[in-house]
């Protein structure tokens, strides 16, 4: 086997692993002590919360399972949708989930994604709900007590009930029966990229003729890694130039969060870059600093990465900060956190602002407020009347379509055809 071959295979394995893979069990509170169960009707949605872990690529949601008890009475239409959190209850729906619509008899059920990409340290909620009033019956959810077994930093949060699906209201300090299977996405190493622009200069070498169906694969494969990989992104968002102000300063103490909403695209983004307005600094403050943050209850969480740029922005302008393969969720608020490494009484770095009010751009992206915090970011302080002067670029996920893992294979498997085939004189 050439080195032709060996990439189609790594290329065919690489894109197998992550369109079959079946998931790995991130946290479960299956089989704990039952506290009785929760109807569910089109008047009575129930919402199970869960923060997903800490993998820096995100994971792709396999399937979630649900323990029900027996159905009283004749509902119909039983539906499980994964929604996104805002404010800490459900927001969007990003898709339902696949399984039995008619889950009457008691037992444990399985409901597939096709496919849902998960942000690392970010909440979202399962939402079950049905097509017929809870006068001519429901379906019923299993309770259970709020332990729960994890891996990777994932759990349970709160469960909520709506009448409407649209206002929630926290039910109580129990659960529901679940089990939810990911598969955490990895970063595609560099020497992948090597191999595919390696293996396909040393087939059209070898060859010294015209394009075959193997070359057209690498071609297409080639193509498809580089648009990931190069790509500068698509302006999603942006307020700059929106009448700017000067923001308080950032320093050790004093933290500055924007906060953003990712759009609709269901294969969700990744995050390129994003530009912040900065204003004159003051005194000789050092080591300016801008991450992503996942958010909780209008708050910031969990810091998903670092980006890269200037420590240093002293000067008015614009500066921009680069990110190297975050994964957004879709319909899913983030933060933009600056920080510094210098306290205040030694000087501090300046932020324009922006108005308040949020501004919408493609794909319903939005630029909501921004808060801060005078402790390190420990607390934070709500309510202020501007945003911050940003521009995010990101990149949608498209979700690959069939036929580039079947020329994938197909042309691997003419690729060892032809190589058995004996060379004529």
């Amino acid at each position: 086997m050439s080195r032709v071959a060996i990439t189609f295979a790594i290329a065919a394995l690489f894109a197998a692993q992550m369109a079959q893979a079946q998931g790995t069990l991130y946290v479960s509170n299956l089989g704990q002590n039952s506290a009785g169960s929760f109807g569910i009707g089109n008047n009575m949605w129930l919402a199970q919360g869960f923060e997903t872990g800490a993998s820096s690529g995100g994971y792709v949601l396999n399937s979630v399972q649900v323990e029900m008890a027996a159905a009283i009475g004749n509902p119909s239409g039983f539906v499980v949708s994964l929604y996104s959190s805002f404010n800490g209850s459900p927001s969007d729906n990003l898709g339902a989930l696949g399984g039995s619509i008619n889950p009457s008899s008691p037992g444990l059920y399985t409901y597939n994604a096709s496919p849902l990409t998960l942000a690392p340290s970010t909440e979202y909620f399962i939402v079950a709900t049905d097509a017929t009033p809870t006068t001519q019956g429901i379906y019923t959810w299993v309770d259970t007590v709020s332990t729960y077994s994890s891996i990777d930093e994932w759990s349970f949060q709160t469960v909520y009930g709506s009448a409407n699906g649209s206002d929630w209201t926290g039910l109580r300090a129990y659960a529901f029966e679940t089990a939810i299977y990911a598969t955490a996405v990895p970063e595609p190493p560099p020497w992948v990229l090597g191999l595919l622009g390696g293996g396909f200069a040393f087939y059209l070498r070898a060859r010294k003729h015209s394009m075959s169906r193997v070359a057209i694969t690498f071609a297409i494969a080639a193509l498809f890694a580089a648009q990931m990989a190069q790509a500068q992104g698509t302006l999603y968002v942006s307020n700059i130039g929106q009448g700017s102000f000067a923001n308080p300063g950032v320093s050790s103490i004093s933290w500055v969060a924007q906060l953003f909403e990712t759009g609709n695209d269901s294969g969700g983004y990744v995050l390129n870059s994003v530009q912040l307005g900065i204003g004159t600094a003051s005194g000789t403050p050092s080591g300016f600093n801008v991450s992503i943050y996942s958010d909780v209850n209008f708050t910031p969480d969990q810091n998903l990465g670092n980006l890269t740029g200037s420590t240093g922005p002293f000067s008015a302008g614009l500066y921009t900060y680069s990110a190297s393969g975050m994964a957004l969720a879709p319909s899913t608020e983030y933060f933009i956190v600056a920080s510094a490494a210098t306290p205040t009484t030694q000087g501090y770095f300046v932020l324009t602002g922006a108005p308040a009010g949020g501004t919408e751009g493609l794909d319903q992206w939005l630029i909501q407020t921004s808060i801060a915090s005078s402790d390190s970011g420990l607390d934070w302080i709500h309510g202020r009347p501007f945003a911050v002067e940003a521009a995010i670029y990101a990149t949608a996920i498209p979700e690959p379509p069939p036929w580039v893992l079947g020329l994938l294979g197909g042309g691997f498997a003419f690729y060892l055809r032809a190589r058995k085939q004996p060379k004529q004189a």
